[in-house]
């Protein structure tokens, strides 16, 4: 137990003290000594208390009134030996600190909680995750962080120690560290020994935040390499292989930058896999991740003269876009027949061959709905009967 003062220089004020009641015996008032040794101790009470106020003592008392929560990554990219000696720490480490409360997480692919530190020896565990077990080939950050907030005690201070090498390749621990800050949680980690020490693996897969279908898109692969070495990463969209290469990578986190079209709409799933010469762990060798594809972009191209739109037209289907082309005479004259499109291409069309409903409708489809439009000038569009 201890106390701790914000400020010292208030306690100059009890120099006060003995002057007040030297002031109160010799007062010349009327009143009896009983009278004036009250009111002097009232007034010195009054002094200390002020000054009590002003230091702002803090009382530090000793105590046990916490509760941790130990979360051990089993995966198989862990050495089994490691897992043996994080279990015999996390014993006599819980045993000395002997906190109000204490629980114990087994995780890879899911996250289970056991009575005992103990427990953690025979959990069961695979290589699929059936019949219940944990998943080894799989290491789920996002599932066992969620599990061990779950497993605190509300009554006390809350404290996660997470035992893991960080070789995440499901989930995404950053969604839930919000929740961390927000419910006081204190996390503290510790690495975890790896097994393979040529392994390599992909850590994520970095993509534009709005894909269309057939659209060209840079996905950035990030691969994790232990050593120096030369592997091949393979892109895959739906188990259709977008693209292989291979490249030197350097220990540490490497990017490779892929240039790919993804052939469907919709939802959909985009692997990365990593095959290296002395790569002895495969389980962790593929990363998966969930995308949506929206549609291709819809494009109305308006030509002046139809004769001449095959050029641009198949340079832009050749970039992934449905376009459609009409001439002046089929645009349409309401803005909401326009929404259906992602674009509005006006090429060399004359003034006069265009009507005022629709140009308001063009107008309205940019103003109001936001809708894309591009003006591309011709022979037909300058000059006295031109737009400008």
């Amino acid at each position: 137990m201890s106390i701790e003062f914000a400020r010292w220089w208030p306690i100059l004020g009890l120099v006060a003290a003995p002057f007040i009641w030297r002031l109160s015996q010799n007062s010349t008032l009327g009143s009896s000594p009983r009278h004036r040794a009250v009111s002097a101790a009232f007034r010195i009470s009054v002094v200390v208390l002020l000054v009590a106020a002003l230091v702002e003592p803090v009382w530090h008392r000793s105590g046990k009134w916490m509760s941790v929560v130990y979360a051990l990554d089993v995966s198989s990219s862990i050495d089994p030996a490691f897992v043996g000696t994080a279990i015999d720490w996390i014993a006599s480490t819980n045993a000395e600190g002997d906190p109000a409360h204490a629980a114990f997480i087994a995780f890879g692919g899911s996250a289970r909680a056991v009575p005992t530190v103990e427990g953690i020896r025979t959990v069961e565990v695979s290589s699929d995750g059936g019949n219940r077990s944990i998943n080894q080939s799989v290491t789920n950050l996002e599932a066992a962080v969620t599990r061990a907030f779950r497993s605190f005690d509300s009554r006390y201070l809350k404290r996660l120690v997470l035992i893991t090498d960080g070789n995440e390749n499901a989930g995404n621990v950053s969604r839930v560290l919000g929740e961390a800050q927000k419910n006081e949680i204190r996390m503290f980690t510790l690495p975890a020994t790896v097994r393979g020490e040529g392994d390599s693996w992909i850590e994520d897969i970095d993509l534009p935040d709005e894909i269309r279908e057939q659209e060209p898109v840079t996905a950035t692969v990030r691969v994790f390499s232990r050593v120096a070495t030369t592997t091949t990463v393979a892109l895959v969209g739906d188990d259709q292989t977008l693209e292989t290469r291979e490249v030197s990578l350097e220990p540490g986190l490497n990017e490779v930058d892929f240039e790919v079209r993804l052939p469907a709409g919709g939802a959909g799933t985009l692997s990365g896999r990593v095959q290296s010469e002395n790569d002895s762990f495969a389980q962790n060798d593929l990363y998966t991740q969930a995308v949506s594809v929206g549609a291709r972009p819809r494009i109305l191209y308006v030509e002046g003269r139809l004769a001449s739109a095959i050029y641009l037209r198949d340079a832009l289907s050749t970039e992934g876009m449905d376009v459609s082309v009409v001439g002046p005479e089929s645009l349409p004259e309401t803005a909401a027949a326009l929404e259906n499109f992602d674009l509005v291409l006006l090429s060399d069309v004359p003034m006069d061959a265009l009507g005022d409903t629709q140009i308001n409708a063009i107008l309205e489809y940019v103003r109001d709905s936001g809708g894309g439009f591009i003006f591309a000038a011709g022979e037909s569009s300058y000059g006295e009967e031109g737009y400008a």
